[in-house]
């Protein structure tokens, strides 16, 4: 399954990734071996006049990860596969797959975080829109803080409930919010 850019410009797939620099194209098998079909591919260079020979076949469960990769060359970060739940890291492209199938089919969440990626590399205008987006929502969640903070202080909360309660430090706590509530003191 991959996806196609409105102006048909780019063409991506999640890809899973195996030892050796070896890619994900499709699955497959002749029979008595069914796995991923992969390939090699040169960095950075575009894929789409890469296909001389027959690709390969391999078992998907030695899968190291998965990336987006597009035709136009374009690789995306490594979704690294770990082997425990507690080296798991989304924000450092860190996952827990413990039993990946035969076709080193990347998990349905990581298919969406890598498509999206994608999306942003084929059209950095969605990107933006997606970063003003969040920012939006980002501003409003702060003022919404900010009025949490002012009720709990007028509730009598100290600046260490507070902190507690943000998941900041007393002194992150007390820089960030004491200069809108002077009357609030230390």
């Amino acid at each position: 399954m991959g996806w196609t850019s409105g102006d048909g410009v780019h063409e991506g797939w999640a890809a899973a990734q195996f030892p050796g620099g070896w890619f994900s194209v499709g699955s497959g098998g002749d029979g008595t071996s069914v796995g991923a079909m992969v390939r090699r591919f040169a960095p950075q260079r575009p894929l789409g006049g890469q296909r001389a020979g027959e690709p390969e076949i391999r078992d998907g469960r030695e899968v190291i990860g998965w990336r987006g990769l597009c035709e136009c060359g374009w690789r995306g970060p490594l979704w690294v596969r770990v082997s425990w739940p507690e080296q798991a890291d989304p924000d450092a492209y860190r996952v827990h797959v413990p039993d990946a199938d035969r076709y080193g089919t990347a998990p349905a969440e990581i298919t969406e975080e890598i498509e999206e990626e994608w999306r942003a590399h084929a059209d950095p205008a969605d990107a933006l829109d997606e970063v003003a987006r969040t920012a939006a929502a980002a501003a409003v969640a702060d003022r919404r803080l900010t009025r949490a903070v002012r009720t709990a202080l007028g509730c009598g909360a100290s600046w260490a409930d507070v902190a507690a309660a943000a998941g900041v430090t007393f002194q992150a706590a007390y820089e960030r919010w004491a200069p809108f509530f002077p009357a609030a003191g230390g």
